[in-house]
């Protein structure tokens, strides 16, 4: 790396892969700028190694998003791209991940080598690269050639980041990343400051997102609720045209959302198809709708054409309707005079390799889609009371920590457990890896729920009905013993049931008594040391 261009990093290759990157989304070689043939990915490169300058950790997020990036040079290029993983171990083991692994081998054909490459060195007559490996089948050395190398660096902590902690009196592990527990890992060694991501170790991103929603929420049971400023004033809102009486006056946006459409569609031509359809008046394309360029293009095309309908050609209206319903607010227009057809999902994703039909299918998209929006009328918001208690179903540890969490924000919750007691799973568990107490751990928690003013425990509660919408809800719950039938309104429902260890019926699991699961040798370990 640094000798040869072709060898890039995971993170430099994803820049080669984006729109905005260097080479505008074409996957070239750095070397000669032509469309690479072969391409190896060599895993774990600075994290779980014992040479110096290694880390020993696993950085946790990089088999998949290699795995990501072979599928999407298969995906976006050509099938005929040769892609070649070389790993220790795929540690596929979020939710899908190892059933994307097995679609990313059997339906792409991604090879993948266990091996730890001994070097690359360059072919002195073709310049391509030469990766030296012995795999675990043997322990002859192979060669191979390649077009390209990409290095899946691990993450480390920067000197900036260690610089910050020692100023703000943060505890740092061996790692350098900051010192957390087991039972609270978003709170440092410092009160009052909490951490989320990367900084607490290293993750991926749904673990990241989850922890930094854990980290507003300490950081807000922290502080006192805000006082009413009487000062403080809504933004004027803009006067709504009335177009009750107009006729329908459509502007058509298509996007091009990078290359996720217009790579396989031609956007001008399909804002030129829809120019053509009935009542619109501008079909324009728009590059990245969603961006502050745009959006603003889009609102002054209102202003000045006068439109009185809207439909934008781009992605999922679940992410981006609520960004131009606030153009179309700012424009003078009611935000229900939308519609959006979603030809990315529905049409360029899923006809990636077939750009007759994806644009056949585009123009339908934008031709319903106008349709729809000739019949839209506007629409008014009404606000409804809603129900400020919580219903928490599951008096494990996550259930309990969610209830303390919203209880200690003044909220009233209703904490339900289907057994006679609660702890949940954590009552078969004595210690974590590092030692740490996990039954002390839960007896505080059960104490806490118990005696907090705002939770009411209820055990032995069987949900039997769920009914109404958010913000008013009905719950229905037959009680043990006596299996009585009792109601509960709320506003919230957070399901944190749980799981049941699996006991397979093989390897004499159950029939002889040397044979246990994990679990079940843990607390064996630490109620019965002698029987083993």
């Amino acid at each position: 790396y640094g000798v040869h261009p072709d060898v890039v990093t995971s993170l430099e290759y994803e820049r080669i892969l984006s729109a905005s990157g260097p080479t505008q989304g074409e996957l070239v070689r750095p070397s000669n700028g032509d469309q690479p043939k072969k391409i190896a990915w060599i895993q774990c490169v600075g994290s779980r190694g014992l040479q110096k300058g290694a880390a020993s950790y696993c950085s946790s997020a990089c088999c998949m998003f290699s795995l990501k990036e072979a599928i999407v040079t298969k995906e976006r290029f050509q099938q005929s791209i040769e892609t070649t993983i070389f790993y220790m171990d795929m540690r596929t083991f979020g939710k899908d991940y190892e059933q994307y692994r097995h679609r990313a081998e059997n339906e792409f054909g991604i090879q993948f080598v266990r091996s730890r490459p001994h070097s690359i060195i360059k072919d002195a007559e073709t310049g391509n690269l030469q990766i030296t490996f012995a795999t675990d089948n043997d322990s002859v050395l192979h060669n191979e050639t390649f077009d390209m190398a990409v290095l899946s660096t691990g993450f480390y902590v920067s000197e900036d980041v260690r610089q910050m902690s020692t100023k703000l009196g943060i505890e740092l592990n061996q790692h350098d990343f900051a010192q957390t527990g087991s039972f609270s890992p978003v709170s440092t060694s410092k009160p009052g400051i909490f951490v989320c991501g990367l900084f607490e170790s290293p993750k991926d991103i749904p673990e990241t997102i989850v922890q930094a929603s854990a980290a507003a929420c300490m950081a807000s049971k922290s502080l006192d609720p805000p006082p009413d400023d009487p000062l403080e004033k809504e933004a004027e809102p803009v006067l709504q045209r009335d177009v009750g009486q107009e006729e329908p006056k459509i502007g058509v946006f298509i996007c091009d959302c990078g290359l996720n459409i217009g790579s396989v569609i031609d956007t001008q031509k399909l804002a030129e198809y829809a120019i053509k359809l009935p009542q619109v008046a501008i079909s324009e394309t728009v590059g990245h709708g969603c961006s502050k360029e745009s959006l603003v293009r889009i609102e002054k095309a209102i202003v000045n054409r006068n439109l009185n309908r809207v439909v934008i050609g781009g992605c999922s209206p679940r992410t981006h309707e609520t960004k131009f319903q606030e153009v179309l607010k700012k424009a003078g227009l009611n935000k229900y005079l939308l519609e959006i057809a979603n030809i990315r999902e529905q049409a360029t994703w899923v006809h990636a390799d077939n750009p007759v039909a994806a644009k056949a299918k585009a123009e339908h998209l934008v031709h319903m889609a106008v349709s729809s929006v000739k019949q839209a009328r506007p629409l008014v918001d009404h606000s409804l009371s809603m129900n400020k208690d919580i219903l928490v179903v599951g008096g494990g540890v996550t259930g309990m920590n969610t209830a303390l969490a919203l209880a200690d924000q003044g909220f009233k919750v209703f904490l339900t457990e289907q057994s006679a007691e609660l702890g949940g799973l954590a009552k078969n568990i004595r210690k974590t890896l590092q030692g740490e107490d996990v039954q002390a751990y839960m007896k505080m928690l059960i104490q806490r729920a118990l005696n907090h003013d705002l939770i009411e425990v209820i055990t032995g509660a069987i949900i039997v009905d769920h009914s109404g919408m958010p913000g008013l809800f009905k719950t229905g719950m037959q009680i043990a013993p006596q299996m009585y039938y009792r109601q509960i309104k709320h506003g919230v429902t957070i399901l944190a049931t749980g799981a049941l260890q699996n006991r397979p019926q093989e390897y004499l699991l159950g029939e002889h008594p040397a044979v246990m699961n994990q679990m079940d040798m843990d607390a064996l370990i630490e109620d019965d040391p002698e029987r083993i």
